[in-house]
């Protein structure tokens, strides 16, 4: 059996289901059910102890393929009150957090899986 790619860039193109999972989620071309936010401990986004709006960045940890590591998934801004959402993500991978608020240093979660 062959799989192919829906995309135009790989139509017709033999690939493996594995990678072709992992290539379509990625690209978030179907619905993943995983998400991440600040409603995770810790993940509000504060300035000596007080909410506030910095950025927070979504790295692939762990997937099926190695040269996907690090890939920047999202990038979002947080609210005023430090609140922020992202959704899409595949629960199969594990992601790292980067909390970033500038003129401090960065605060990285790793290896985190995406709730459902």
């Amino acid at each position: 059996m062959t799989d192919y790619v829906l995309d135009q860039e790989h139509e017709h193109e033999p690939i493996s289901l594995k990678v072709v999972v992992e290539h379509v989620s990625l690209n978030q071309r179907i619905p993943m059910p995983g998400y991440l936010s600040s409603t995770f401990p810790e993940f509000i986004i504060s300035r000596d102890g007080v909410p506030t709006q910095g950025t927070v960045e979504i790295r692939l940890r762990q997937g099926s393929s190695p040269e996907y590591r690090s890939l920047l998934v999202k990038r979002v801004t947080s609210s005023m009150t430090g609140e922020w959402y992202v959704d899409n993500l595949n629960p199969l991978f594990k992601y790292d957090v980067i909390c970033q608020l500038e003129g401090f240093n960065d605060i990285v979660y790793t290896d985190i899986t995406p709730l459902t």
